[in-house]
């Protein structure tokens, strides 16, 4: 065989050989340049070729503790005191609502979000206004990466 033929025979098998790679090879994917906002305050951004948002960073869980008085006065101004004994980087939201009369500073009877993302412990607190009778209710949940964690419902007697 000449120099010749197989000089040939290899161009002939780098065409085909392009041919296939270019048939076979993945499309250029570009995706949104939008963010989501992790619980610890980071961001991610969308990754190809599913263009799914990129997992958010590990953070330690912890229990989130919501502290209230038992009783308070007439009109009293009073804490509610939001509190994460758990150290390491992390981050809730907190949706707390109230019943019965007593107001979140503010006048707000609806809700108020704490957003809480330290390191170690830390306590984030509300001030709430007393009623001149009856009691309040706090109900409400934070919710951690996915998970929604209910708090228990505590009632604040008002005498």
């Amino acid at each position: 065989m000449s120099n010749k033929s197989i000089a040939l025979i290899i161009v002939a098998i780098l065409i085909v050989g392009a041919i296939f790679y270019f048939q076979h090879k993945e499309p250029t994917i570009a995706c949104t340049l939008d963010a989501k906002i992790c619980p610890d305050g980071s961001s991610v951004s969308r990754i190809a070729p599913d263009c799914e948002f990129a997992t958010c960073p590990t953070v330690v869980t912890g229990d989130l503790i919501r502290g209230v008085p038992l009783s308070v006065s007439p009109g009293q101004k009073f804490n509610v005191n939001y509190t994460s004994n758990k150290s390491g980087k992390w981050g809730v939201i907190v949706v707390d609502h109230v019943s019965g009369g007593c107001t979140f500073e503010g006048g707000s009877t609806q809700s108020k979000q704490v957003i809480l993302s330290e390191y170690g412990p830390h306590t984030e607190i509300l001030k709430v206004n007393a009623p001149s009778s009856g009691s309040c209710t706090f109900y409400g949940d934070y919710n951690f990466d996915e998970n929604i964690i209910k708090f228990a419902n505590q009632t604040v007697s008002v005498a």
